[in-house]
């Protein structure tokens, strides 16, 4: 809900707009503050501060006229702790309760409560408050310092903040549009005083998520972290660092000599390591090594530097030898391309249909200059060339990318010397005795649900489109018996379908936790084996010897997803060993896809199958999916939710699916149910408690909270034996092994009451059972 205005009695009196009046409000629990009832942070420790008190939330209403700085919402320049001492002395509780009249004269309640980081330094302010708009909260944390000194910052905030530190506005910006929380993006100095030093931060939220991260450090520390954090980026441009071709011929060139390679920015290289000799192996279609290009067709190029440390660079390429007859520039004179019309509010469709002609050439023209300036044309015309007609619709295993893939886990078993070292993985076998439960139709009471459940679910479903227009299918599914299986919306001016593919996001980690089952299901791998005894370029001891388990519970201390090309880089795993000197392995939950792609890795050089036919052979396949598609191992599943839902009956079933056993039931207990990191990571920085395996977690859903203010947890939706996992997407994935409950929805974006309508529909589901 929009705050148009507040009601307020606040000693600094500052108009919002013509919807303020002024109201009483009042202070229950502690007048003052117990210093050492407060979170308190050590200055010495250099990190980021995990614990704080966060009050709130308090209306953000629009300005009907910009303030002073341009600032367009009133709650980033109103004092809401003006009795309690005001912004610069304030201080607050656990106990303190800040109340007030809204626009409508209703009253609303501010609490104080405490909260953790997860190690990552990240206060999750939607993760307390919900995802409401226009909205500002408050936190407060003391830093103690050993002696009066200065102190180096660094903050971000999603949105706009404010830090003050023993009263002194340290820290102020404002801008109308959002931003996104990076705990990098800001960096200021301050004074600290011998003892505690009082930190207040204050964060406005317009749309979307809500979030802070302040790090604080000693001025010494500071410029030690400075020169790492130097390190770390040029490392990262090193990682990024292309090879190129040399010439105009680019991946696609002629019969004959074989392109030269060289490094397209050779001074980052340099700038790290020196001038490395390139040495270069080129291997044809049938990964015979070659010194020239004789047929036209598929060529790889491989790629090898020694640092001085000794340790390997290696990359490889897909390149396409051209017929001699054929020139790929000589066909921009005739090619066109059929473009459809971009919509932009400057180009008048008119416009467009009158310059087809034009507008073909030049998509032409762009089309055929990336295929010669990007690997891509050549690994789509090396596939084009040695696909055969299928007479039936291709499959993701029958694409140009997935023939690459499979062409470079070949060549680099082969390169590491491989290709015969591990038993092959068997598909999923026939399960002994009866079937598993599959899903099937049936009644609500065959089901145990209720007679209300469909229509209290299609109530939130179109209240929720009506919201954003975003839809979403919905799956309810109990006993095995399909309760509800149905779509809401439309995409692009068509309804949605229960059989249109949505995408999974990071639900897709947990696809790829269980393909990994499989193999350790069948004693080919050990969850604790380090990734170092499948791939040679990472330790196998030492603190920086990284784990499978590792990979797949996000404590590498590797960073994003899909990053360095992701799963499409034949070497992915050697640009990450080539990192691995700023790790600190398991030493803390840092949520990540690379993990997960480290994973592939290894189960590409075990298997001798890329990831993605390994995937469809061993997993999507065998659970009769829908032809999902896959391009990322921390993301990129696109699938329907029927798909989803087998995937949770397959978990409810602990391993088994109809007449298909994937894993035992023993494997499912001991590393795929959820378990405390802190079992397995004993010095782990928060996050001990967090139950995580292979990709699936604990769910904690909770009622909505009609009265925050009372400091009673809400209940909670679920039990304890439920797994799931979350996704940008906002797709859904719930199963509870004790109500034996499959609840599977999928969606494009989760929109910015994705909180309160997810709670809404789980409550609907949860309340239906009988």
């Amino acid at each position: 809900m929009r705050v148009r205005g507040i009601g307020r009695c606040i000693s600094v009196v500052v108009v919002l707009s013509a919807l303020v009046s002024a109201t009483g409000c009042r202070t229950s629990g502690e007048a003052g503050l117990n210093l050492l009832g407060s979170p308190i942070h050590e200055l010495s420790s250099g990190q980021f501060i995990q614990h704080w008190l966060v009050l709130g939330p308090f209306p953000n209403p629009p300005l009907e006229q910009p303030g002073e700085g341009g600032v367009t919402r009133g709650g980033y320049i109103v004092d809401y702790l003006a009795e309690l001492g005001g912004e610069p002395a304030a201080t607050f509780s656990k106990d303190t309760k800040l109340t007030f009249k809204d626009s409508a004269g209703a009253t609303k309640t501010a609490a104080a409560s405490e909260v953790k980081s997860g190690g990552d330094g990240f206060i999750d302010l939607a993760a307390v408050f919900g995802f409401p708009v226009d909205t500002v909260a408050y936190a407060l944390a003391y830093v103690v310092s050993p002696r009066a000194q200065q102190a180096e910052c660094y903050f971000g905030s999603d949105d706009w903040p404010k830090v003050w530190v023993n009263g002194d506005l340290v820290h102020a910006l404002w801008q109308v549009e959002g931003r996104s929380c990076d705990p990098m993006q800001d960096h200021f100095s301050v004074k600290l005083r011998k003892g505690p030093n009082r930190v207040l931060i204050k964060v406005e939220q317009h749309l979307g998520s809500w979030s802070f991260a302040f790090r604080i450090m000693t001025a010494e520390d500071g410029k030690a972290f400075r020169a790492e954090r130097e390190f770390k980026e040029k490392l990262r441009a090193f990682q990024n660092a292309k090879i190129r071709a040399h010439g105009k011929d680019g991946y696609i060139f002629p019969p004959g000599p074989l392109p030269k390679l060289e490094w397209e920015r050779p001074e980052i290289v340099r700038d790290l390591y020196g001038d490395m000799p390139m040495t270069v192996r080129w291997f044809d279609a049938q990964q015979n090594e070659v010194t020239k290009a004789i047929a036209p067709g598929r060529y790889a190029a491989y790629v090898e530097c020694v640092k001085p440390d000794g340790s390997k660079i290696r990359r490889a390429f897909t390149f396409f030898c051209r017929p001699a007859e054929w020139t790929p520039w000589s066909i921009m004179s005739w090619y066109r391309a059929d473009a459809p019309y971009i919509r932009l509010s400057t180009v008048d469709k008119a416009v467009w249909d009158e310059q087809r002609n034009f507008v073909g050439t030049a998509t032409a023209r762009a089309l055929i200059d990336q295929f010669l300036s990007e690997e891509f044309g050549a690994v789509f015309l090396a596939g084009m060339s040695e696909i055969k007609p299928l007479g039936r619709a291709p499959t993701q295993l029958d694409e140009p990318s997935m023939l690459d893939e499979d062409y470079h886990v070949r060549l680099k078993r082969r390169l590491l010397g491989v290709e015969n070292k591990y038993p092959p993985l068997a598909p999923p076998r026939q399960k002994s005795g009866a079937p598993a439960t599959v899903l099937h139709s049936g009644g609500l009471g065959d089901a145990g649900f209720k007679p209300e459940l469909v229509e209290k679910v299609r109530a939130v479903c179109r209240d929720w489109f009506a919201l954003e227009g975003q839809p979403l299918t919905v799956l309810v599914a109990r006993h095995g018996v399909i309760a509800m299986h149905e779509a809401f919306g439309e995409a692009r001016g068509n309804p949605v379908t229960v059989n249109t593919k949505f995408p999974l996001a990071s639900l897709t980690k947990c696809h790829a936790g269980l393909m990994l089952a499989q193999f350790l299901d069948q004693g080919i791998m050990n969850l604790d084996d380090p990734v170092g005894k499948y791939i040679p370029d990472f330790p196998t001891k030492g603190d920086k010897a990284i784990t499978l388990r590792q990979c797949m519970a996000h404590t590498t201390g590797f960073e994003g997803h899909g990053d360095f090309r992701g799963m499409e880089n034949p070497w992915l795993d050697n640009v990450l060993a080539n990192g691995v000197e700023t790790l600190k392995p398991g030493a803390k939950f840092l949520y990540n896809g690379m993990g997960f792609d480290l994973a592939g890795k290894v189960m590409e050089i075990v298997s001798g199958k890329s990831f993605f036919r390994l995937m469809h052979e061993n997993f999507f396949i065998p659970l009769g999916q829908d032809n999902p598609t896959m391009v990322d191992l921390g993301f990129g599943i696109d699938c329907t939710v029927m798909d989803l839902a087998r995937v949770g009956q397959l978990l409810l079933n602990k391993g088994a699916y109809g007449n298909v056993r994937f894993f035992s039931e023993e494997t499912f207990e001991r590393v795929i149910r959820p378990r405390p990191l802190k079992e397995f990571f004993p010095k782990i920085e928060g996050m001990g408690d967090y139950k995580y395996n292979l990709g699936l977690n604990t769910q904690e859903d909770t009622r909505e909270d009609d009265n925050p203010a009372d400091n009673v947890p809400p209940a909670r939706l679920f039990s304890d034996n439920s797994l799931g996992h979350g996704a940008a997407s906002g797709a859904i994935l719930r199963v509870d092994l004790d109500k034996d409950l499959v609840i599977a929805v999928s969606r494009f974006e989760p929109g910015n009451d994705y909180n309160k309508y997810c709670t809404r529909l789980l409550t609907a589901i949860v309340d239906a059972v009988e």
